[in-house]
Protein backbone atom coordinates (compact mmCIF):
# COMPACT_ATOMS: atom_id res chain seq x y z
CA UNK A 1 0.00 0.00 0.00
CA UNK A 2 1.06 3.14 -1.02
CA UNK A 3 1.74 6.26 1.01
CA UNK A 4 -0.97 9.00 0.56
CA UNK A 5 0.53 12.11 -1.24
CA UNK A 6 0.68 15.24 0.59
CA UNK A 7 -2.04 17.98 -0.75
CA UNK A 8 0.16 20.58 -3.39
CA UNK A 9 0.09 23.76 -1.53
CA UNK A 10 1.69 21.32 1.76
CA UNK A 11 4.01 19.76 -0.81
CA UNK A 12 5.54 23.07 -2.62
CA UNK A 13 5.97 24.44 1.13
CA UNK A 14 7.86 21.65 1.94
CA UNK A 15 9.97 22.21 -1.39
CA UNK A 16 10.70 25.77 -0.78
CA UNK A 17 12.28 25.46 2.74
CA UNK A 18 14.52 22.52 1.57
CA UNK A 19 17.95 23.12 0.05
CA UNK A 20 16.88 19.79 -1.98
CA UNK A 21 16.90 19.59 -6.14
CA UNK A 22 13.28 19.85 -6.94
CA UNK A 23 12.28 17.05 -8.54
CA UNK A 24 10.67 18.56 -11.71
CA UNK A 25 8.98 15.52 -13.09
CA UNK A 26 7.12 15.42 -9.69
CA UNK A 27 6.68 18.82 -9.10
CA UNK A 28 5.16 19.25 -12.39
CA UNK A 29 2.41 16.92 -11.94
CA UNK A 30 1.75 18.07 -8.48
CA UNK A 31 1.48 21.90 -10.10
CA UNK A 32 -1.40 19.96 -12.13
CA UNK A 33 -3.24 18.84 -9.24
CA UNK A 34 -4.36 22.38 -8.14
CA UNK A 35 -6.67 21.91 -12.23
CA UNK A 36 -7.41 18.40 -11.35
CA UNK A 37 -7.28 17.93 -7.64
CA UNK A 38 -7.92 14.09 -8.05
CA UNK A 39 -5.00 13.58 -10.13
CA UNK A 40 -3.02 10.61 -8.99
CA UNK A 41 0.65 11.82 -9.19
CA UNK A 42 2.41 8.07 -8.64
CA UNK A 43 -0.02 6.87 -11.10
CA UNK A 44 0.97 9.72 -13.36
CA UNK A 45 5.10 8.77 -12.70
CA UNK A 46 4.26 4.98 -13.62
CA UNK A 47 3.47 5.64 -16.56
CA UNK A 48 6.24 8.08 -17.29
CA UNK A 49 8.64 4.95 -15.61
CA UNK A 50 6.69 2.85 -18.46
CA UNK A 51 7.34 4.96 -21.42
CA UNK A 52 11.32 4.74 -19.68
CA UNK A 53 11.56 1.42 -19.70
CA UNK A 54 10.37 0.71 -23.74
CA UNK A 55 12.70 3.96 -24.58
CA UNK A 56 15.63 1.94 -22.88
CA UNK A 57 14.91 -0.97 -24.97
CA UNK A 58 14.63 0.98 -28.70
CA UNK A 59 18.22 2.81 -28.07
CA UNK A 60 20.83 0.60 -26.63
CA UNK A 61 23.20 2.58 -23.76
CA UNK A 62 26.72 1.71 -25.63
CA UNK A 63 25.93 3.60 -28.68
CA UNK A 64 27.19 7.10 -28.99
CA UNK A 65 25.35 9.90 -27.64
CA UNK A 66 24.23 11.64 -31.22
CA UNK A 67 23.01 8.09 -32.01
CA UNK A 68 21.32 7.94 -29.12
CA UNK A 69 19.67 11.26 -29.35
CA UNK A 70 18.99 10.65 -32.94
CA UNK A 71 17.00 7.17 -31.91
CA UNK A 72 15.75 8.75 -28.57
CA UNK A 73 13.53 11.85 -30.66
CA UNK A 74 12.40 9.11 -32.99
CA UNK A 75 10.85 7.36 -30.33
CA UNK A 76 9.58 10.27 -28.69
CA UNK A 77 8.15 12.15 -31.71
CA UNK A 78 7.53 9.12 -34.91
CA UNK A 79 6.32 6.20 -32.44
CA UNK A 80 4.37 8.39 -29.30
CA UNK A 81 3.88 10.88 -31.48
CA UNK A 82 4.26 13.81 -29.20
CA UNK A 83 4.30 16.90 -30.82
CA UNK A 84 3.88 20.91 -30.15
CA UNK A 85 0.44 23.12 -30.37
CA UNK A 86 1.40 25.22 -32.67
CA UNK A 87 -0.37 27.92 -34.61
CA UNK A 88 -3.75 26.74 -32.31
CA UNK A 89 -3.01 29.47 -29.82
CA UNK A 90 -2.60 29.03 -25.95
CA UNK A 91 -4.43 26.19 -24.50
CA UNK A 92 -4.80 25.45 -21.06
CA UNK A 93 -5.13 21.92 -20.06
CA UNK A 94 -1.71 21.58 -22.46
CA UNK A 95 0.56 23.23 -20.28
CA UNK A 96 -0.54 20.23 -17.80
CA UNK A 97 1.97 17.50 -17.68
CA UNK A 98 -1.16 14.95 -17.11
CA UNK A 99 -2.67 15.71 -20.21
CA UNK A 100 0.19 16.14 -22.38
CA UNK A 101 1.24 12.40 -21.21
CA UNK A 102 -1.77 11.05 -22.59
CA UNK A 103 -2.76 13.72 -25.33
CA UNK A 104 0.08 13.86 -26.77
CA UNK A 105 0.13 17.49 -27.60
CA UNK A 106 1.24 19.79 -25.28
CA UNK A 107 3.16 23.48 -24.71
CA UNK A 108 7.15 23.89 -25.04
CA UNK A 109 8.03 23.99 -21.40
CA UNK A 110 5.31 20.88 -20.38
CA UNK A 111 6.93 18.62 -23.53
CA UNK A 112 10.71 20.03 -22.82
CA UNK A 113 9.65 18.32 -18.87
CA UNK A 114 9.10 15.12 -20.07
CA UNK A 115 11.58 15.45 -22.94
CA UNK A 116 14.50 16.04 -20.37
CA UNK A 117 12.96 13.56 -17.94
CA UNK A 118 13.46 10.59 -20.52
CA UNK A 119 16.52 11.56 -22.21
CA UNK A 120 18.19 11.67 -18.88
CA UNK A 121 16.27 8.03 -18.00
CA UNK A 122 18.69 6.69 -21.21
CA UNK A 123 22.06 8.62 -20.21
CA UNK A 124 22.04 11.64 -22.18
CA UNK A 125 23.73 14.75 -21.13
CA UNK A 126 20.85 17.18 -21.09
CA UNK A 127 19.47 20.39 -19.71
CA UNK A 128 17.41 23.40 -20.61
CA UNK A 129 17.50 27.09 -21.45
CA UNK A 130 14.48 29.69 -21.13
CA UNK A 131 14.69 32.38 -23.37
CA UNK A 132 12.74 35.01 -22.29
CA UNK A 133 11.82 37.55 -25.17
CA UNK A 134 10.20 34.42 -26.57
CA UNK A 135 9.23 32.92 -23.40
CA UNK A 136 10.05 29.51 -24.58
CA UNK A 137 12.23 26.63 -23.41
CA UNK A 138 14.87 24.71 -25.55
CA UNK A 139 16.46 21.74 -24.46
CA UNK A 140 19.89 20.91 -24.68
CA UNK A 141 22.12 17.77 -25.49
CA UNK A 142 25.79 17.78 -24.70
CA UNK A 143 27.68 15.59 -27.19
CA UNK A 144 31.07 14.13 -27.80
CA UNK A 145 32.63 17.78 -28.38
CA UNK A 146 29.62 19.73 -28.82
CA UNK A 147 26.15 21.35 -27.67
CA UNK A 148 22.87 21.17 -29.99
CA UNK A 149 19.69 22.97 -29.22
CA UNK A 150 16.60 21.18 -29.82
CA UNK A 151 12.82 22.70 -29.82
CA UNK A 152 10.93 20.44 -27.98
CA UNK A 153 7.89 20.61 -29.63
CA UNK A 154 9.44 18.85 -32.80
CA UNK A 155 12.90 17.70 -32.02
CA UNK A 156 14.13 19.90 -34.85
CA UNK A 157 17.72 21.55 -34.16
CA UNK A 158 17.20 25.32 -33.35
CA UNK A 159 19.82 27.63 -34.54
CA UNK A 160 20.98 30.44 -31.87
CA UNK A 161 19.92 33.44 -34.21
CA UNK A 162 16.33 32.09 -34.42
CA UNK A 163 15.57 32.77 -30.76
CA UNK A 164 18.13 35.55 -30.32
CA UNK A 165 19.38 33.78 -27.72
CA UNK A 166 22.79 36.87 -27.57
CA UNK A 167 20.19 39.51 -27.27
CA UNK A 168 17.57 37.65 -24.86
CA UNK A 169 19.80 35.70 -22.29
CA UNK A 170 22.29 38.41 -21.37
CA UNK A 171 22.18 41.27 -19.68
CA UNK A 172 22.54 44.47 -21.33
CA UNK A 173 26.08 45.53 -20.63
CA UNK A 174 27.38 42.40 -21.44
CA UNK A 175 25.95 41.47 -24.58
CA UNK A 176 28.51 40.52 -27.74
CA UNK A 177 28.36 40.71 -31.13
CA UNK A 178 26.19 38.12 -32.97
CA UNK A 179 29.10 35.69 -33.92
CA UNK A 180 30.39 35.72 -30.21
CA UNK A 181 31.14 32.68 -28.24
CA UNK A 182 27.04 30.44 -27.95
CA UNK A 183 28.51 29.09 -24.74
CA UNK A 184 28.37 32.54 -23.35
CA UNK A 185 24.84 32.93 -24.25
CA UNK A 186 23.55 29.94 -22.75
CA UNK A 187 22.20 29.50 -19.07
CA UNK A 188 21.23 26.47 -17.72
CA UNK A 189 17.68 26.68 -16.32
CA UNK A 190 16.55 25.44 -12.89
CA UNK A 191 13.98 23.17 -11.89
CA UNK A 192 12.01 26.44 -10.08
CA UNK A 193 12.90 28.26 -12.95
CA UNK A 194 10.70 25.66 -15.50
CA UNK A 195 8.07 25.11 -12.91
CA UNK A 196 7.73 29.02 -12.74
CA UNK A 197 7.36 29.15 -16.62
Amino acid sequence: MTTPLAPPLDYFSALMQSDAEIPLLEATFRMAQYAYPDLDVQQQLEVVDEMAAFILKCVPHELPPAERLTLFNEVFYRVYRYRGNVGKGYVTQQVHLNVVLHSRVGSTVALGVLWLELARRIGLSVWSTIVSGADALVVAAELEDWTVLLDPQSGRVVQADELQIMQTLMPYDERRDADADIDLALKAATSLDILVH
